[in-house]
Parts: C-alpha cells; structure tokens; sequence
C-alpha cells in the first residue's frame, strides 16, 4: 500500500454513518488542500447496506510559465453564455509572446505550467529507426542507432476558443469526431499577439459515474459479483457489490497558476 500511497481506516457504518461520513470528507479535504472539502452529502451512507468504501483522490496544481499574466492588469469584462445572455467576469490580460494556432472557425491557447529543473523526464531514450548492417571479415555486425536524448516532460493548459459566441457545442462535436484531432491543432510555437484574455474561474463538477460505467461493465454492479474478499464475514448475509461510483472535480484558475482536484 505504500507503492500507491494508500492508506486504509475504520469506520463504523452500522451504527455511526454520518461519524464515518464526516471522516471520509475530512480525508478528502486533506488530500485535496481543502479545495474538495465534502465528497459524501448528509445521507448518502446507508448504515443497512454500506459495507466498504474506496476513495482516490488527485491533487494538481502548476504555476504558469513565465508569469505572463499581472494582477493590475485584470478587468471585468462581459463573457458570453451558451444561452445567449452574458455576465461580467475578471478577465486576465497578457501582451506576452504566447503559443497560439489559429484554425478555421477557432483557435487554440497553449499555456504551459513552470516545470522543475530537473523535473519528470521520459526516461526511456528513444532509438533512432533503423541501425545498420556491416560485413566486416565474414563476421555480420549489427551497428544500433544512435538513441536520442530523453524528452522533458512539459504540461500546459490548452483552451479552445470558437470564433462563434454559439459554436461551442459545434467544436465538441468536431473535437470528438476523430481521436487525434486535439494533438493535431495544438499550437506549437510562440506567436506575436496583441493581446489576449482568460477569465478567472473556479468550476466544480458532481456526478454518479455508474450508468456512464454500466455501459461495458455491468458485473461489478449485480448480485453475481464476488468482492467478498474485500472484508472480513460480517455475517449480514449479504453480497459485496459495488453500489455506487461518485466522482467531484474542481479547478481553478488565477493569474498565477490553475490547480485541479478530483476525489472518487
């Protein structure tokens, strides 16, 4: 367990539900810097039936590169919603050099996150090719590649902008057509602008992930399933299934750096 940084605890279901529910929230709170501070809502554990749970929890946040936003630079400024209307917001402004593609009906914004010196790398080198084949004496040599360099590992924060204020469920539709199309219209060079605008937001997302699951993985979630392995015989008699997947999301993003942060 401590490969996965995993940890596991005792609860009581059975008789303390919203005891166990506080600390289940408490744990999510810890691993996601407060930023998720409840994942379980009042009444979500079913002392009669909740046996185990299992909680994951994903922690991100990346300061920008180059510091290319100014917090004096910030203004309100409308921002359009799907329905039409529109709300002022604080916009972030950068005049920056910025790795920008423009495509047709849209345009791309890669903003890349500060990476440590020496931070993660693709350790593997990877070789060129093809070698060679030399005839050396009636003796056959094989000559390997040259190998390449091993390659930083650089995240950044794409965004796509429809040139359309309606077009936006129209380039979902046209990202998801092809599998490689988010590789193939990201920008990969630093343009001259004259200016461009980010809102500050904070989004959070809820949701049962079940009937998403259930689609190609039905087993998990019907009597025939056998994760009794999972705890001790509580002799209640009932099967170890899984019951429900819930999953919350959250990010933030500021002049100086987005964070995410999920729990299931």
């Amino acid at each position: 367990m401590g490969t996965f940084k995993a940890e596991a605890m005792v609860v009581d279901f059975l008789h303390a539900p919203e005891e166990a529910r506080g600390q289940i929230n408490t744990w999510a709170a810890q691993k996601t810097k407060n930023l998720i501070n409840s994942v379980l809502p009042p009444g979500s554990i079913d002392p009669a039936t909740t046996r185990v749970m299992v909680g994951n929890a994903v922690y991100f946040k990346g300061a920008w590169e180059g510091k290319p936003f100014d917090r004096r630079l910030t203004v309100h400024k409308p921002f359009h919603r799907l329905d039409g209307s529109h709300v002022d917001v604080p916009f972030m402004q950068s005049r920056m050099r910025q790795f920008v593609a423009i495509h047709d009906g849209f345009k791309v914004l890669k903003l890349r996150y500060r990476m440590a010196a020496h931070g993660h790398t693709n350790k593997t080198p990877t070789p060129a090719p093809f070698g060679r084949v030399e005839l050396e004496q009636r003796t056959i040599r094989y000559v390997a590649p040259p190998q390449r360099a091993a390659v930083p590992t650089q995240f950044s924060m794409c965004i796509f902008l429809p040139e359309a204020h309606n077009g936006l469920r129209g380039l979902l539709d046209t990202i998801a057509s092809r599998p490689g199309f988010l590789h193939e219209h990201l920008p990969h060079q630093r343009i001259d602008v004259h200016e461009i605008r980010v809102p500050k937001f904070k989004l959070s997302f809820y949701s049962s992930v079940v009937a998403v699951l259930k689609l190609g993985l039905r087993l998990p979630f019907c009597g025939k399933a056998d994760l009794s392995d999972m705890v001790e015989d509580d002799s209640c008699g009932l099967p170890i299934v899984v019951d429900d997947i819930i999953h919350k999301a959250v990010i933030e993003v500021n002049e100086e750096a987005s964070g995410s942060k999920e729990a299931n």
